[in-house]
């Protein structure tokens, strides 16, 4: 049997007031639709690279991941 790789999708629902945000795991952006539906969460994208901020990197790493979405197709 051949597996499947996973990626990581941003969503977040409503509650209490307030909107909080979670990571959903799906085979590709279709399937995420699907199943961020299937438990009420609004999709919001794709999750391209998750960086460390170390303490000391503050604007770089804010750069990096600015520049990063810059050049990311979207859906």
């Amino acid at each position: 049997m051949v597996e499947r790789s996973t990626k990581q999708f941003a969503c977040r629902y409503f509650h209490d007031g307030s909107w909080w945000a979670l990571n959903l795991s799906a085979y590709d952006w279709s399937d995420a639709e699907k199943r961020a539906a299937k438990l009420g969460l609004q999709l919001d994208g794709e999750i391209g690279q998750i960086v460390p901020a170390y303490v000391g990197t503050g604007i770089f790493v804010r750069l990096l991941v600015g520049f990063r979405n810059l050049l990311r197709p979207k859906h």
